[in-house]
């Protein structure tokens, strides 16, 4: 899995390069960078070793992670000026760079191509706009010479490729410093910066409305915006179905497909083509609606408003009134209850009032409530089938969930009281359905504690959840506890328990298995293994693509992973579409061991470090299974279990 550096008798001289720099020196020239004491003609030869040297990078990047750490611990300055002019850029062409994701930074590099749970991740979150100004200079100089992107496709560490997890493994069975032994060639993945960062902008864009329910909503965009979604300014565009806008100007709006419309602001609509409803309170007054041709604004009132194929737009005025404004926002016309216009060939003339085509609010609400109950009976129909099927090892429902409960059955068929879950520090929520719960979680140990001791060839693993903050770079969602961590050594009266548990953890092949989210929304899946054979091999690797679906919102999002361990295929899913997908070197059978939903315990340097591995969000429905579902079945839970 590992690649060793190039080298020669001489440790400080490259190969090749008549003109060689040490390492020495690239340490004085990158501490003179941060430092603002670099001269023009050093920039140049740092640059250049840069290009030429992956070690050199590495170094480079070590470095900065360690200098952008204190500053923003210390308030520090970074000489942002003369950094960004030893590459000829500047602040303003850098920024924009780094918004364009054109340039990466040095904690995103790190970040978003590693699969690290290292104790210094916990800066990564909070300083990577430091680390980005003093990054991109450099950055600037290399292009992307850090890494040759060939491939768009996530790769697992089979390509050799992977940065250690948790830990790397030193010379026992239990897993150490994440960075100890690890070579520059494992620190990057191929294709991770392929824009791999998602700005803070997409995680906290300004917000104009909220999608309050929706009715078999198609849209034409890439990303499908669903219930409870904060939607910002730009266009929508709802080939069918039917849509509430709850704008948080206080004006709610229904949407019918299919319809092109523009969300300017909080107070400002432009409809391009088909119909929209609006009710408007006492707070929304003065709400504006544009066409071709026509400007309305609300003067307390419920209308809607309507572009045929024609391109002709029209009003009809439900309740209350509207105003007709020209170019200069002045009132030309107002139009009262009963009464609508139309902008035909440039004139302004009456045309006969009607509510057809023009669905109600409470219509819309009413029928997404139907079609929720209905969908809530199918899923339970869907459910029951996953709990009857025998390879089901443990199915987390949650459906007779109460509050006062201190552990969560599991329903499978197959399954014992020994697999049902602790719950610890988590209290219930709402889940996807009015009525159906989910388990809450918001840091300070909160977890869930279960155990699946068999060894199994293959394995799904599925679960419905909700991110509610993104506040730390990594955050675990089922974490395989390996036993010299999750039982004291040093307790005498746990002999007997460890050891037997310690026998089974090493004659598994597979001994832990770690799945995570990183903040970017990429999915991390980390397999420990120590091959008898291969004393140097450990943690397998395989993160998607960074995913905005996967970012703090209230939206309920399904993901998955399978193993397949006859077919030697490892594949993760986001809302029933197949995101990554690896061909693994091994076909072993897995352990799981004991497990943690939402969390995994620290030690105490760990603790000092400010580590962390907590989810915060809700967590609706866990399957695990002893089977590699196929692609087929995972969309059919998406779509069956889809609030």
């Amino acid at each position: 899995m590992n690649e060793s550096h190039n080298s020669n008798s001489d440790p400080n001289r490259q190969p090749g390069d008549d003109d060689a720099i040490s390492p020495a020196e690239v340490y004085r020239l990158i501490n003179g960078l941060l430092d603002d004491q670099l001269q023009p003609h050093e920039a140049e030869r740092l640059c250049a070793a840069l290009k030429s040297s992956e070690q050199y990078r590495e170094i480079y990047l070590e470095l900065i992670d360690v200098h952008a750490g204190l500053a923003w611990q210390r308030h520090w300055p970074i000489p942002v000026e003369s950094i960004l002019a030893t590459s000829g850029l500047n602040q303003r062409a850098a920024e924009d760079a780094f918004a364009n994701q054109q340039i990466e930074p040095a904690s995103t590099l790190r970040s978003a191509s590693s699969s690290g749970w290292s104790s210094s991740e916990w800066l990564l979150g909070n300083r990577r706009r430091v680390a980005a100004i003093a990054t991109i200079a450099v950055a600037a100089c290399i292009a992307f010479a850090v890494v040759s992107v060939s491939s768009p496709k996530p790769s697992g560490s089979v390509d050799g490729l992977a940065m250690s997890d948790d830990s790397a493994m030193s010379g026992s069975e239990s897993p150490a410093n994440p960075d100890a032994g690890t070579k520059t060639a494992d620190r990057f993945r191929a294709g991770s910066l392929a824009k791999s960062v998602v700005t803070p902008a997409a995680f906290h864009q300004p917000g104009v409305a909220r999608i309050g329910s929706s009715i078999d909503a198609a849209w034409n965009r890439s990303a499908t915006p669903d219930s409870g979604n904060v939607l910002g300014s730009g266009w929508l565009q709802l080939d069918s179905g039917l849509v509430r806008l709850d704008f948080f100007s206080g004006v709610r709006m229904t949407v019918q497909g299919p319809a092109r419309l523009e969300l300017r602001s909080e107070w400002e609509v432009f409809l391009d083509s088909g119909s929209v409803r609006c009710e408007v309170s006492e707070m929304g007054k003065g709400f504006r609606v544009q066409a071709r041709g026509m400007d309305v604004v609300d003067l307390g009132t419920e209308f809607g408003m309507r572009v045929g194929p024609s391109g002709d737009p029209e009003v009809h005025v439900i309740s209350g009134k509207v105003a007709l404004i020209d170019e200069a926002g002045n009132p030309k016309l107002e139009i009262v209850e009963r009464q609508a216009m139309q902008m035909s060939d440039g004139q302004l003339h009456s045309t006969p009032y009607s509510e057809s085509g023009f669905t109600s609010v409470g219509e819309v609400t009413q029928r997404s409530n139907r079609v929720r109950e209905r969908n809530f009976l199918e899923w339970k129909r869907h459910a029951d089938e996953i709990s009857q099927d025998p390879t089901t090892v443990i199915h987390y429902t949650l459906q007779d969930q109460d509050r006062d409960d201190l552990q969560v059955t599991n329903e499978a068929a197959q399954a014992t009281s020994a697999t049902d879950a602790l719950i610890i520090g988590c209290d219930l929520t709402d889940g996807r359905w009015p009525g159906k719960k989910a388990i809450r979680f918001q840091g300070g140990g909160d977890r869930l504690l279960l155990a699946v001791d068999q060894p199994q060839e293959s394995m799904t693993i599925m679960m419905w959840l909700q991110v509610n903050d993104h506040n730390q770079e990594l955050m675990g969602l089922l974490m395989g506890e390996e036993p010299d961590r999750r039982l004291n050594a040093n307790a005498k009266w746990m002999g007997g328990l460890r050891q037997a548990e310690l026998e089974a953890y090493r004659s598994a092949q597979i001994k832990l298995t770690r799945w995570g989210l990183w903040q970017s929304g990429a999915l991390h899946l980390g397999q420990f293994r120590r091959p008898a054979d291969d004393p140097i091999r450990d943690w397998e690797h395989y993160d998607t693509e960074p995913n905005q679906t996967l970012v703090p919102s209230r939206r309920w999002n399904h993901i998955a992973v399978t193993y397949d361990g006859p077919s030697q295929e490892i594949s993760q899913f986001v809302n029933g579409e197949e995101v990554a997908s690896w061909d693994t070197e091994y076909g072993d059978s897995l352990r799981l061991g004991h497990l943690a939903i939402g969390n995994l315990s620290v030690d105490q340097t760990e603790i000092n470090m400010g580590v962390t591995r907590e989810f915060f969000g809700a967590i609706d429905e866990v399957v695990i299974s002893s089977r590699a579902y196929s692609a087929d079945e995972i969309q059919a839970c998406f779509t069956v279990g889809k609030p």
